[in-house]
């Protein structure tokens, strides 16, 4: 959310640039699984932070030192592992520097332009989603996170009028088949109707809703999502197949199918998970004692894996970025953590960027990760 057009605003410094390309290149360029890239920008990232920390471009307050002690101390006194620190000193840096928009050079925005189209075109030429040949990905296996890589790259080309890279993120959406990105592009152009055919109304919108409100209200559509989850498990049992292919347009409108049972019964049984187990619940399942649930099994399945899907019964995670934020780091850790994005979307906030932020918010209540780590 970088504004590109208002020359009175400050230029970009140094760290600016190490931020977005460490985000672009580690989402975009390197190979999926390939590089350890946190351990080859972590570093750079804290050295430069260091060197405009005492430069005195980066300005230092109370409420940004407090908070960060909070996200340090909750996420590595439980466990220290790179990539909870990774993850705490990432989002420490972007508090500490993020306090205004600023102006990004138009010729670093195209090259990240043409590498992410080049990406992109790649991807849909050769890259596919295990033995489907009807579904793309986007350097990453799973359709769903090639469709979050899709909507941040339309988004971006949208803001600098990149009309080449507009045209192929939205052939994603039948390329793809993911319905999070379907229905985050149905909230953004939403909002761009309401901007360009009832511009009174849009800006009404925009002075009601501070970062304050927009975060209570996703706090609430969280809540309404794990209600549901409980609600639907409580009236479907077992999941019913209704026939739907990955490749059927029909897909794109169905709520009770098998693929949703499975992420409603992982809501469901997350929410019992922390209401067993304080351990959890406070510092997140890398820290806790093993839990109880016995994994269904198939037998191509290595009997030996440990991953978090083992805690649930049909090794479906939470596809809910909040809900799998608070299962591997705790709710002290997630607290911290959502306090501190808010304080930068708060100063990122404005009436141009107000149309980019509620697609990535509505595409994290379906989709886990995609508020830690590089994304």
């Amino acid at each position: 959310m970088i504004n590109t057009n208002l020359s009175p605003l400050p230029r970009a410094t140094f760290l600016t640039y190490v931020l977005l390309t460490y985000a672009f290149v580690s989402l975009f360029i390197i190979p999926y699984g390939t590089v350890p890239y946190a351990k080859i920008f972590i570093p750079m990232l804290i050295a430069v932070f260091a060197l405009e920390l005492i430069d005195g471009k980066i300005t230092i307050t109370l409420s940004d030192i407090f908070l960060s002690i909070g996200i340090l101390l909750t996420n590595i006194i439980p466990e220290f592992t790179l990539i909870r620190f990774s993850d705490a000193i990432t989002i420490i840096i972007l508090l500490f520097k993020c306090k205004k928009i600023v102006l990004v050079n138009k010729t670093f925005l195209k090259i990240i332009y043409y590498l992410g189209l080049i990406s992109t075109i790649y991807h849909i030429l050769f890259s596919r989603y295990f033995g489907n040949e009807n579904t793309i990905i986007l350097n990453n296996p799973d359709p769903n996170f090639s469709g979050f890589l899709a909507l941040l790259l339309f988004l971006f080309c949208y803001k600098n009028k990149f009309s080449l890279g507009i045209l192929v993120c939205l052939s994603c959406v039948f390329l793809l088949w993911s319905r999070n990105y379907f229905l985050a592009l149905i909230v953004f152009f939403i909002l761009l109707l309401l901007e360009n055919f009832a511009p009174n109304f849009f800006k009404n919108i925009y002075k009601k809703a501070s970062i304050v409100k927009i975060a209570l209200v996703f706090i609430f559509l969280n809540l309404i999502i794990l209600s549901y989850s409980l609600y639907h498990i409580e009236k479907n049992k077992l999941p019913v197949s209704l026939g739907i292919l990955r490749n059927d347009p029909n897909r794109f409108f169905a709520v009770a199918d098998d693929s949703n049972w499975y992420r409603f019964n992982a809501n469901k049984e997350f929410f019992e998970l922390l209401k067993d187990n304080q351990e959890v619940m406070l510092f997140g399942a890398s820290f806790a004692e093993p839990v109880t649930i016995q994994p269904i099994r198939t037998q191509n399945q290595d009997e030996n894996d440990n991953e978090l899907k083992d805690l649930f019964a049909h090794r479906v995670a939470p596809h809910n970025t909040i809900f799998h934020l608070i299962l591997i780091r705790g709710v002290l850790f997630t607290s911290c953590y959502l306090l501190g994005f808010t304080f930068i979307l708060k100063r990122l906030y404005s009436f141009e960027n107000f149309k980019y932020l509620f697609p990535i918010l509505i595409f994290g209540l379906f989709l886990h990760s995609i508020y830690s780590g590089v994304s």
